[in-house]
């Protein structure tokens, strides 16, 4: 779980540095719930 949050920020980060228009701020505030809800659902149904 960790290492996907670490990759998807990651990825987050580059885009912002090289294409810093592409997403606006509230879509990366998305994108990023996204992925912890994705990722923390996935966490509970292993368990």
């Amino acid at each position: 779980m960790v290492v996907l949050l670490y990759l998807g920020l990651n990825w987050l980060i580059l885009e912002r540095l090289t294409l810093p228009d592409l997403f606006s701020e509230e879509q990366r505030h998305d994108l990023v719930a996204t992925l912890v809800d994705r990722l923390l659902a996935g966490e509970a149904g292993g368990r």
